[in-house]
């Protein structure tokens, strides 16, 4: 009996990247004679490329055959032994692959963004662009050779939602102007640190910045491949919810009855820290409003293709919502928007009420502001706009005074877990390493949110700088690429789980410092967050100014992909009727039709700040922008000694933004006073 097989990453709908050599691998029986050959799906027998080898002592074997050209024609690949195995893979095509890894943001998938991009969703039937998902997994005791999990699936409504947003926006704009399939392979995991996307080889290399690496971490990755630790770690973990959870119950049965008359008015949405008797809450909750719906509305409701959903927000921690005092849906935790289908059946015409029974774990809760409260009924037959009601038989906004109740205090937050997926080296190896024998394109990098203000276990801060660089060169390293391309997203506007002191602004200034690396590039997506979101949902812009990026680095397309650069600056100082003056002039590239775009917040440019010797921050005025000189002025204190001024040096933008006729955004700047020339005008 044959033994044959191939790698998971070689299966039906593959994209095999172009201009790079084949690798074709998998297992046989031991010295067993391999012969491969690609064929065009519809063409004569004579093979497009074939080849053969022999399994070595231990049953693997590897085939590399020519580069080929990339396409829209399907190719079958088949695969055969002397002991009669035959593996045949359909529907193959070539073109540009790329790996796409990081944290949430990447990994949030279209489903999350579906009532965002409805449209996007019904026309999602692209042929010549998929996707590779590898699912969450680490293994801290070295790099595996094969990815665990995964299938190549195409574009289609029927799959779409399973597709990552950003990378999905990405590959369907770049196919647009380079005009060849695109496959992306995504490794990517909600809450993960950088380090652990590294192998431990990356870790201990010495760079200038680190020169005995990083011990530390390594000794962390040396601690989780004790599978008996991990698994008192997990039991740990089972333990600190289990009892939390255990008390908490036990609270709701002997109070839950005794409080359940005392309901206080609250207005939603809302922070709890604004709310005296909620400030520091810690335990359970019951929130309920009523609403009416008349009689029309009701009908509406039985209509062929109606949908009647409730959306409210997001909530912190856990939520069960009932409506009519029927359950209709409950999230786990606090980062998914609540979005609950309701029976038609449950609602009447006349008065209803919702209830949330929320439980608040760690004493922040609250309703998140600016988010959607409603229920609505939408008519599926159509292309249903959230934003704008189109599509929608009727919608009652359920914002505003609602009522509360508290069910159960807890003494304690519930204690922080370990999440042992997100320790160093462990999802390299469990999902990176898979793919390095995959010839890909190059690397899309969506991450930095959990290393944001952190620090290394030896309490040094983390260089995220070096450990990006890294990477890089590690990545580079694995994939045979020395000039493999690497594109970065920046970390977006975002507030509100975040004081200044998380230092989101320090982590945007280490990862553009990464760009001394040859062959990177960066989005800037300061313009694209939600201040009360930490996943936003505008992944097509992300998506796109990602494509860009590729277009220009890989393709050598003449276009802009940044916004306003500094590339020089000067100081002027004059008196004029007694009026002492002191203008900065900053100079710009990338600046062709320099303006001041409003992203929501107005065109007042108010993100300009100064920085004392004694590191004090001023506010700085904008003393004019002169757009056909590329240039920016801004006025300084006369009676204050500026070191650097800076721009978006917070973690949102609070007015205008600066913009080129691209439409893209200045992104954060620091300049530093001290190597600033001086000129004079009297």
């Amino acid at each position: 009996m044959s033994a044959l097989r191939v790698s998971r990453l070689l299966s039906d709908h593959m994209v095999i990247q172009h201009g790079k050599p084949v690798h074709l691998w998998g297992e046989a029986s031991p010295g067993a004679k391999i012969h491969v050959k690609i064929c065009k799906e519809e063409s004569a027998p004579a093979p497009s490329r074939a080849g053969e080898t022999a399994a070595d002592p231990d049953g693997r074997w590897s085939v590399t055959l020519p580069a080929m050209d990339p396409g829209y024609e399907r190719y079958c690949i088949v695969i055969t032994d002397e002991e009669g195995g035959e593996i045949e893979i359909g529907d193959v095509v070539v073109g540009a692959v790329w790996y796409a890894s990081g944290q949430s943001n990447m990994d949030l998938m279209m489903q999350r963004v579906a009532d965002r991009y409805p449209r996007e969703i019904r026309e999602s039937d692209f042929p010549f662009i998929r996707s590779f998902k590898i699912q969450e997994h680490t293994d801290y005791h070295g790099p595996l050779s094969e990815p665990e999990t995964g299938q190549w699936i195409v574009s289609c409504p029927e799959t779409i939602l399973d597709f990552s947003a950003s990378a999905w926006f990405f590959s369907t704009s770049l196919q647009k102007e380079i005009d060849m399939p695109v496959g992306y392979l995504h490794a990517s995991l909600g809450g993960s640190h950088v380090a652990g996307w590294m192998s431990a080889e990356m870790l201990a290399n010495a760079t200038p910045a680190a020169p005995d690496g990083y011990p530390a971490l390594l000794e962390e990755a040396r601690r989780y491949s004790d599978d008996s630790y991990i698994a008192s770690q997990i039991k740990n973990n089972e333990k600190v919810t289990s009892d939390w959870d255990a008390e908490l119950n036990r609270r709701l049965s002997q109070d839950g009855s005794a409080l359940s008359e005392e309901w206080k008015k609250i207005g939603v949405p809302c922070f709890f820290k604004d709310i005296p008797e909620l400030n520091g809450f810690v335990g359970s909750l019951t929130i309920r409003r009523r609403f009416t719906l008349t009689p029309s509305m009701l009908e509406d409701t039985r209509k062929d293709g109606s949908r009647i959903r409730i959306f409210l927000g997001t909530m912190v921690d856990r939520d069960k919502v009932f409506v009519n005092g029927r359950f209709v849906g409950e999230t786990l935790y606090q980062y998914p928007p609540r979005k609950y289908e309701i029976p038609a059946s449950l609602l009447r015409a006349g008065e209803n009420e919702v209830e949330i029974s929320l439980i608040v774990e760690h004493g922040a809760g609250r309703l998140t502001p600016e988010k959607d409260y409603t229920i609505f009924c939408e008519n599926t037959n159509e292309i249903v706009d959230i934003r704008t009601h189109e599509g929608f038989y009727w919608c009652v906004d359920l914002s505003g005074e609602w009522e509360y109740c508290i069910r159960a205090v807890m003494p304690e937050p519930m204690q922080e877990q370990d999440f042992i997926n997100w320790h160093p080296t462990g999802l390299y190896n469990g999902m990176t390493a898979p793919c390095h024998a995959w010839p890909i394109e190059g690397v899309l990098w969506y991450q930095g949110e959990s290393d944001a203000g952190m620090k290394l276990p030896d309490g040094r801060d983390v260089d995220y700088t070096d450990l990006l660089i890294r990477m890089i060169r590690g990545y580079r390293k694995a994939w045979q690429d020395e000039q493999l391309p690497f594109l970065i997203v920046q970390l977006p506007n975002f507030t509100v789980d975040l004081c200044e002191e998380t230092s989101w602004p320090a982590m945007r200034r280490m990862q553009e410092a990464a760009l001394s690396e040859p062959g990177t590039a960066m989005v800037c997506a300061i313009d694209l967050g939600e201040d009360n979101d930490l996943h936003p949902h505008d992944k097509r812009e992300i998506g796109e100014r990602l494509a860009l990026l590729a277009e220009k680095l890989c393709y050598g397309l003449d276009i802009e992909t940044s916004g306003p650069r500094i590339s020089d600056a000067w100081l002027r100082e004059w008196s004029f009727g007694g009026t002492d003056n002191r203008v900065l002039y900053l100079v710009c590239e990338h600046a062709d039709g320099l303006t001041i775009r409003d992203a929501g917040k107005g065109r007042k440019i108010s993100d300009l700040v100064g920085i004392t010797d004694d590191g004090e921050r001023i506010p700085l005025e904008l003393h004019g922008i002169f757009s056909e000189l590329k240039q920016i002025a801004v006025k300084l204190p006369t009676d204050r000694k500026i070191k650097e001024v800076r721009f978006l040096d917070s973690n949102t933008f609070t007015g205008g933004l600066f913009c080129n006729d691209a439409g893209l955004p200045m992104g954060p700047f620091c300049c530093e006073l001290q190597h600033v020339r001086l000129a004079t005008k009297e």
